[in-house]
Order: structure tokens, then sequence, then C-alpha cells
């Protein structure tokens, strides 16, 4: 398989996943998998500009508290 053919079927598979959960996941549970998305992608993000693993892992873990809180935050 080349390596363009990977890369297609991969976006097909990513995009056919993203669709699902936009039109059958409740709102809320879609909000909890974009913030884990969110979350992951700010620790690479901190370690990409220098952070040490340590404080890396400390912005993640308060994004994700800031996410938690918005997220289940009474209307």
């Amino acid at each position: 398989m080349s390596v363009l053919a990977q890369r297609v079927a991969t976006a097909v598979v990513v995009l056919a996943a993203f669709l699902l959960a936009v039109f059958l996941l409740p709102p809320r549970a879609f909000a909890l998998i974009v913030m884990v998305i969110l979350v992951l992608a700010a620790h690479e993000w901190a370690k990409l500009i220098g952070l040490a693993p340590g404080a890396a892992a400390v912005y993640a873990m308060l994004l994700a508290l800031v996410a938690c809180a918005l997220l289940f935050a009474p209307q």
C-alpha cells in the first residue's frame, strides 16, 4: 500500500468517525471527546515549546480541570 493510499484510507476512517460522533452522540458526550483531544493536544504543544515533562503534564491537567468545570457547570 502506498503512502498516499494509506493517508487517504486514514482520512476516510477519521472522517467517518467524526461524522458519526457529530450526528449520533449527545452534545455532552461529543464535548467530552473534544475535551480529551484538546488536553492531549495541549500536552503535545507544551512539550513542543520546551516545557519540562512535569510542567507539560501540569499544564494539561489545569486545562482539563478548566474544561471539566465549563462542561459540567450548571446551566
